[in-house]
């Protein structure tokens, strides 16, 4: 398998020229320091937190050509310092946003320690299709990100996303071939097993970019990638 994401290593310059795909996860957040929230939309960015998105603002030599951004509070939180250095640089909202299963706790006001127990369950039954309340089954968080993967192909020039862990490790999944458009009970358990062992690591203010072996231009891998996405 060819090798189809880079690492930038912390404090490292970025170029984000040349057409790049870039995806930024949002700095370190509340829920990580055990504050509660009342929707995972709502979790804000910690001091360390914001410190890491200005950080990460100066790291880029030059803009890209669109900025997209998770309209969750930390993601947004993270993308401003970038925002005001290159103002001129067009950007927008997209549902890139973090998968969001526990639909059942909406409105209630909950740590991350708190929810922990529905967490554990929800991963044990380990059920693609399955929802908690109003959230999200997996299989529509893997639909979702593969069509904004989709979208990529329709934009021209280099594209930075401010996103999440979650969302990262999925793209990559879905590109990589190890996650399915209809994910199985198996690449649902691979994801999770994927995600806490850390196989992907994706820290906090951490920049990912795809590797020139993902060429939008690529109108063979594009068909593969929608054959993924709609099937």
């Amino acid at each position: 398998m060819q090798k189809m994401w880079k690492r930038y290593t912390e404090g490292s310059k970025v170029d984000p020229s040349g057409g790049k795909i870039l995806f930024a996860r949002h700095g370190e957040s509340q829920a990580y320091k055990n504050i509660a929230a009342t929707h995972s939309k709502e979790v804000h960015l910690t001091p360390y937190g914001k410190k890491q998105g200005e950080e990460l603002g100066e790291r880029f030599i030059c803009p890209p050509d669109l900025i997209v951004i998770s309209d969750y509070a930390r993601a947004w939180e993270t993308a401003q310092p970038t925002l005001e250095r290159f103002p001129d640089t067009p950007w927008q909202f997209s549902d890139i946003h973090e998968f969001t299963y526990l639909g059942s706790l909406d409105g209630f006001s909950c740590t991350m320690q708190e929810r922990k127990s529905l967490v554990k369950d929800y991963w044990k039954r380990c059920d693609p299709l399955y929802r908690d309340g109003n959230g999200e089954s997996f299989e529509m968080f893997i639909k979702r990100v593969g069509r904004n993967l989709d979208e990529i192909w329709q934009e021209s020039g280099s594209i930075l996303f401010f996103t999440h862990e979650q969302y990262i490790i999925a793209a990559q999944g879905l590109i990589e071939g190890w996650i399915s458009s209809n994910p199985t009970k198996a690449e649902m358990q691979y994801f999770r097993n994927t995600l806490l062992e850390k196989q992907l690591s994706h820290p906090y203010g951490q920049i990912v970019e795809l590797s020139e072996h993902f060429d939008k231009r690529n109108t063979a891998q594009h068909s593969q990638l929608r054959k993924l996405v709609y099937a």
